[in-house]
């Protein structure tokens, strides 16, 4: 051993280290713990402190490394050369002796497990706390029995490491990361940080009120095996929040859903932002709750549902979904149901489907469906994603056998059609689902290469929908419709809707066996409620892709809807038969064109309406009739064209045309003549608004 260089320095320097924080040996007056013969450790590069005293020890011997120390006979003690000379870690804090400490005293350990694994940190002591040993900020040495903790001190949030999260996508950091919500919120903190890493969740974590579990997209949060239920489930906690997380639903060990990643219920002013979801079984992201915001964030290979924002009888307020991307095989992008003013905006959606346009050949036993033919057919798909077959049903993929086999959950018409080399499209459901809502925002968002619907609205539940604007939106190759306003169950209505400056391009991209005439751009349905008071203007509709059956009618109505309930502007339509709307026209009342007079070759663009009226015995010299449509464009329809023709198909035109006035959707048109045509007379008459 060689001897301690300035001998009469550390002496000074020792005789101003409190009297209660001395013990073990004497060197003049200053106690000295005992170092053991056999503790030979080397002086390390970064020496720690225990308090001012301490670290003017560590500065006074700096001149030269020591092997081990002794002043007038008296080694220095291991505890205390532990401090002075090496540094300890966390989880050795509760083995450290209580000798060698006084009120105020610090002491810096560089890790919780090992140096430098991102738990260390300062910690000063107390000899007159009794809180509870945490895991983190307040350790508790196990030679005491009443008051005296170490507690951790410093500015900056706390991180699940200092709370003994190892991060190396083996170990349950589950424990570690609940110790550190409680902490947090314990300590009246805002954030929780997640470092780099894989950490690993063996069963639910309940996150604390108040608190923001954020990460730098580095930090990947798994589930163990086949995962809890609900990885982070905040119940009843407002004001919970995630930023730059990354969640890996490890799908392989849950190939079958049945999982939700992070679920915010009756979580006022929860948040969910800037993080990254892949592989998820079923639920990436599940909220309940005023205030709550999902946005920023991105979402690969989600099983059923990217984002499902859901109510009871009571509506939820202000929900804001944006900017979000959805990609890679999913069942759908973003539900939200019972709202009441809602911000869902920019947001892009990009799915899987096999058998678009021209069908894929499966055979169907019961459930079970399977390829008809070749390998791999149904590699990328999840369940959560559907089947669609026999004239436009749906069924919802339960399973993955292999990639040639899968199964389906019976629909409300029981099991798919059944049999050999039936048609059927598999793939990616509705992107985009709106229930029970109103006074909200639906704009800029995108949906491509979907099996099933593009967007949809309705009503049900415990109050309608209204005041919703559909603006901007980008719908390209869906299975189904491109848009569809739906009135809901009895008694419900949906209101008060504007489809404005939207482009669908492809909708309806299902072969003519699968889609069960369903190949339109924007849909409305009464079901069994109402649908009234919609607003449709400045839309393009095109078909990209002619040669698989392009998309029919860019708009088709319900019959049984009120006339006059849809309000147009100008729109933009290329598909296959033009600017007409499907059902437009309600019916023809003629007066004065005899008993049996009849109409034919009804066609409607909504402002512009095209017919025939064949008149028959009894007609008289003034013949009138209205035209009742569903939609309108709130002018009054003047006469575009007329051919009368009479005896043997002879053009005559000396009987003029004019319209009168027009209520809601009630197109008034007569015939002008003192005299009567022959009863053989047949009109072709255009009535335009525009």
């Amino acid at each position: 051993m060689r001897p301690l260089r300035f001998a009469a320095a550390v002496l000074a320097l020792l005789a101003l280290v409190p009297t209660l924080a001395l013990a073990q040996g004497t060197v003049g007056a200053a106690r000295v713990p005992t170092r053991p013969a056999n503790d030979n450790s080397t002086w390390p590069a970064s020496t720690a402190y225990v308090d001012a005293s301490a670290k003017a020890l560590s500065n006074a011997i700096s001149a030269g490394p020591v092997d081990s120390a002794t002043v007038k006979g008296q080694t220095l003690g291991g505890w205390f050369s532990s401090i002075v000379f090496g540094t300890p870690t966390v989880s050795t804090l509760r083995s450290f002796s209580t000798l060698f400490t006084s009120p105020g005293s610090v002491i810096f350990v560089g890790g919780y497990y090992a140096q430098g694994d991102g738990g260390g940190g300062h910690f000063m002591w107390s000899n007159t706390s009794s809180a509870a040993d945490d895991g983190g900020s307040v350790i508790k040495p196990s030679s005491v029995s009443a008051a005296g903790r170490w507690i951790r001190v410093g500015s900056g949030p706390l991180s699940i490491k200092m709370f003994g999260a190892k991060g190396d996508g083996v170990t349950n950091d589950g424990p570690s990361i609940r110790a550190a919500y409680l902490a947090t919120t314990a300590l009246g903190g805002r954030v929780l940080r997640c470092p780099a890493g894989t950490f690993i969740i063996g069963s639910t974590v309940a996150p604390t009120s108040g608190v923001a579990f954020e990460g730098g997209r580095d930090c990947i949060v798994k589930s163990a095996g086949d995962g809890p239920a609900v990885l982070f489930d905040a119940d009843g906690t407002n004001n919970v929040g995630f930023r730059g997380i990354k969640i890996d639903g490890t799908r392989a060990n849950n190939p079958n859903g049945g999982h939700v990643a992070i679920h915010l219920r009756f979580a006022a002013n929860g948040f969910v932002r800037d993080c990254e979801f892949i592989d998820i079984p079923n639920i990436a992201v599940a909220g309940y709750g005023d205030g709550q915001d999902f946005s920023f964030n991105e979402f690969h290979d989600v099983g059923d549902l990217a984002i499902v924002f859901y109510g009871f009888n009571n509506p939820s307020r202000n929900l804001t979904i944006k900017s979000n991307r959805v990609t890679g095989s999913i069942g759908h992008a973003i539900n939200a149901s019972f709202v009441d003013g809602f911000d869902i905006s920019g947001n892009y959606a990009r799915g899987t489907v096999i058998g678009q346009h021209n069908g894929l050949a499966v055979n169907v036993s019961g459930t079970t469906i399977t390829y008809a033919a070749g390998d791999h057919a149904f590699d990328g798909i999840l369940p959560g994603q559907f089947l669609v077959m026999g004239g436009g049903g749906e069924w919802q993929i339960t399973s993955i056998v292999n990639d040639r086999t899968l199964t389906v959950a019976p629909n409300s018409v029981g099991n798919p059609p059944q049999g050999n080399g039936q048609t059927a499209m598999i793939g990616s459901g509705d992107f985009y689902g709106l229930d029970a809502v109103r006074n909200g925002i639906f704009s800029n968002n995108t949906g491509m290469d979907g099996a099933t619907y593009g967007m949809g609205i309705s009503s049900s539940g415990s109050f309608d929908s209204y005041n919703v604007t559909i603006s901007g939106v980008l719908m390209v190759r869906t299975g189904k419709y491109g848009i569809n306003v739906d009135g809901g169950g009895l008694g419900f209505t949906t209101s008060n809707i504007s489809i404005v400056g939207s482009t669908l391009i492809d909708t309806g991209a299902g072969a003519d066996a699968i889609d069960g005439g369903e190949k339109n751009a924007i849909v409305l349905t009464k079901n069994r409620g109402t649908i009234k008071d919609i607003f449709i203007s400045g839309n393009v509709t095109s078909p990209a892709s002619p040669s698989y059956g392009p998309t029919q009618y860019w708009l088709s109505v319900d019959p049984n809807m009120p006339a006059g309930s849809v309000f147009l502007g100008r729109n933009t339509s290329t598909t296959q038969f033009g600017n007409a709307i499907l059902n437009d026209v309600k019916s023809i009342d003629l007066t004065g064109w005899g008993s049996t007079a009849t109409t034919d070759n009804v066609v409607s663009t909504g402002t512009q309406v095209s017919f025939r009226v064949k008149g028959s015995s009894g007609i008289t010299a003034l013949p009138s009739g209205t035209v009742n449509k569903i939609t309108d464009s709130g002018k009054s329809p003047v006469v575009t064209g007329s051919i009368w023709s009479a005896g043997g198909g002879n053009v005559d035109t000396r009987y003029p045309i004019f319209t009168g006035g027009t209520a809601a959707g009630a197109w008034r048109f007569a015939f002008q003549s003192p005299t009567a045509p022959g009863e053989d007379t047949a009109l072709v008459l255009s009535l335009s608004s525009n």
